[in-house]
């Protein structure tokens, strides 16, 4: 994954949804969704300092729900880009009750 970060003709589209995929081999219309990740990308440098500050623990999915992890942090540790983002399920932001972020 990281190779395809790297090249110059692909573009990764991450926290991404493929909605519908028409045409032939050579001629590909594609619909995606693009989720909200609810960090600014251009400024997150996935060090992950904000998951450290994060009052909340949740189950992480990547680790089929055997460790803990943050309302916000990056997805892995091989994450491409490594970016945040917030699990607007979790987050006590959006219920008005946390301010930190």
């Amino acid at each position: 994954m990281s190779d395809a970060g790297r090249h110059p003709n692909i573009r990764i589209l991450s926290n991404s949804e493929v909605v519908e995929v028409e045409g032939e081999p050579g001629a590909f219309t594609v619909t995606i969704v693009r989720h909200p990740r609810y960090v600014e990308e251009e400024l997150c440098t996935g060090c992950g300092t904000c998951s450290t500050y994060c009052p909340i623990s949740i189950p992480n999915p990547y680790d089929e729900n055997l460790g803990p992890t943050k309302a916000i942090s990056v997805w892995c540790p091989q994450a491409v880009p490594k970016k945040a983002y917030v699990d607007r399920n979790a987050c006590q932001y959006f219920v008005g009750k946390c301010t930190l972020c």
